[in-house]
């Protein structure tokens, strides 16, 4: 109910005469956007400057005239628009094809079956259905830790939109998951120095470089802690903009496939969410951490569409016949059962 603002943009790309919105709403046509026709394929392209870093390409077919697909540049993104119908008297893309950061399999794929006009949103369809809630304020951030297998502990809040994992390894502790920003992670090392004094954090581990993953980091490198992670991931964090002035402070360790430390395996794969991206496997314990490879709600709520990378998780773990109880994932869910997981594999209807 909060996120409007979040999905909109999502959402509008969706629609192929929203998307375009953009482009139709440029005051600076001469300066800001280049125009190609390319006769032989009846194709018209349009390159719009949007800001300094960010460049969107819209490709046109002319007869008739449909948006064919759009080229985020900055963002690697590609909406390829397809299977035009008309419904209601309007012409929309029934289907879209979405490929991320410069994947040649589709990260998404949405069919629109129908396609209906309505004056306003039932009152009813904005309300919490009954027997949902109750909904968890965004200001109750109090990070607990609690131990979920022997030496292994989880920190989180009451609505865990985020879950850090932490080892004990005799006077070494081993982070698992960086907070999304210094605040939260100075917060976490507080929590961790407080029940631990006497031991040291040595190590936080990074699954993939997504700005929300990697922000924390500065915190821990601070300390002297290595950061883990993949080779592709440690070149990423190098490049980060607001680790420039201290980056070179920071201590990498590269870890690799299958590559076991301290009792703990690390696996590395290729996906359409990023293009390394590692989960670490708790092998004595039965335990996962992962992130964005497999997100469930808070409540066991199984979804019926399957990402990709997703699928690609799912699959890896069936074909290594990893043992494990629980899958602690960065994001909301932090105690995710084989169960659960079988059901969201089972029930996608991709």
């Amino acid at each position: 109910m909060n996120s409007f603002e979040r999905y909109k943009n999502l959402t509008m790309m969706n629609i192929d005469f929203f998307a375009v919105r953009p482009l139709l709403e440029e005051t600076n046509v001469d300066t800001n956007i280049k125009l190609h026709q390319n006769e032989l394929s009846k194709q018209t392209s349009l390159t719009h400057k949007v800001a300094d870093d960010k460049v969107m390409e819209y490709v046109f077919s002319s007869s008739p005239l449909r948006l064919l697909s759009i080229n985020n540049k900055a963002r690697r993104r590609i909406y390829i628009y397809d299977d035009y119908q008309t419904s209601h008297g309007i012409t929309y893309a029934r289907s879209l094809v979405k490929y991320y950061n410069g994947d040649t399999i589709p990260s998404y794929i949405t069919h629109m079956d129908n396609f209906e006009i309505i004056e306003e949103i039932e009152p009813t369809k904005l309300q919490l259905p009954e027997g949902y809630g109750s909904v968890i304020l965004k200001s109750d951030k109090s990070l607990i830790s609690t131990e979920i297998a022997p030496d292994l502990y989880l920190v989180s809040n009451a609505s865990a939109n985020r879950n850090t994992l932490f080892k004990i390894n005799g006077n070494d502790i081993m982070v698992f998951g960086a907070p999304v920003n210094r605040k939260r992670s100075e917060q976490t090392i507080e929590l961790i120095s407080d029940q631990f004094p006497q031991k040291k954090i040595t190590s936080v581990y990074i699954t993939h470089p997504y700005s929300d993953h990697i922000a924390g980091l500065a915190a821990f490198a601070k300390l002297g802690a290595v950061i883990r992670a993949d080779a592709y991931s440690i070149e990423a964090i190098k490049t980060y903009p607001r680790f420039k002035e201290e980056i070179a402070t920071f201590k990498f360790q590269t870890i690799t496939d299958d590559e076991l430390i301290d009792g703990v395996r690390f696996y590395v794969l290729e996906n359409s969410r990023a293009k390394r991206q590692s989960f670490a496997y708790f092998e004595d314990k039965g335990i996962i951490y992962q992130s964005d490879f497999l997100e469930v709600a808070f409540d066991n709520t199984i979804p019926q569409i399957l990402p990709s990378y997703s699928k690609t998780f799912i699959d890896f773990v069936r074909s290594k016949q990893l043992k494990f109880d629980r899958i602690v994932g960065h994001h909301r869910n932090n105690n995710i059962s084989l169960e659960v997981m079988n059901k969201s594999y089972d029930t996608n209807t991709m």
